[in-house]
């Protein structure tokens, strides 16, 4: 997933857990699962860019809830345009596992310091849970595996990611 949000980095960089997120509780029926609103509410904002336009709450199965906040700015699926007809970018079952993976490419935090491979790990799961075909999961998974560095580590050398790798 291309990342060209910047806030997120520089607030980062001024100790917070990011302009465009917040970790808030939420009830423990929602423990073990994930939690997930219906609707992105986005707006196009240029050929690859599209605006969050309003918060958008999930929860992880370990219980924890966040707020991606309205304003964040992602390209939700990295999708090739000669596959499009395969995955649409704006597939609904990966429009939401887009969102927070782009979104934790850019902040590589919750409550500690992410992987890579966490990250595109919890892009496949919400792809899964979203009812995502098998076949199209594994290929988007494989994706993000094979290129998402390109991505995720000048982010995480800009921000001070412990899990930073070189690449040369």
């Amino acid at each position: 997933m291309a990342m060209k949000v910047h806030a997120a980095a520089e607030c980062i960089e001024a100790g917070c857990e990011g302009q465009y997120l917040q970790k808030i509780t939420r009830p423990a029926e929602f423990d073990g699962l994930w939690w997930l609103p219906d609707f992105v509410d986005t707006r196009h904002l240029d050929s690859d860019k599209f605006q969050l336009l309003s918060d958008f709450r999930f929860g992880t199965p370990d219980g924890k809830t966040y707020i991606i906040k309205a304003g964040f700015i992602y390209d939700k699926a990295s999708v090739p345009w000669l596959v499009w007809w395969y995955i649409p970018r704006d597939d609904k079952d990966i429009e939401r596992a887009a969102l927070i993976h782009d979104l934790l490419y850019a902040v590589q935090w919750l409550d500690e310091w992410l992987t890579r491979e966490y990250v595109d790990q919890i892009f496949h799961d919400i792809m899964k849970h979203d009812g995502m075909r098998w076949d199209k999961r594994k290929a988007a998974y494989a994706a993000v595996r094979l290129a998402g560095w390109r991505f995720y580590d000048p982010q995480a050398k800009t921000i001070g990611n412990i899990h930073y790798i070189e690449h040369s």
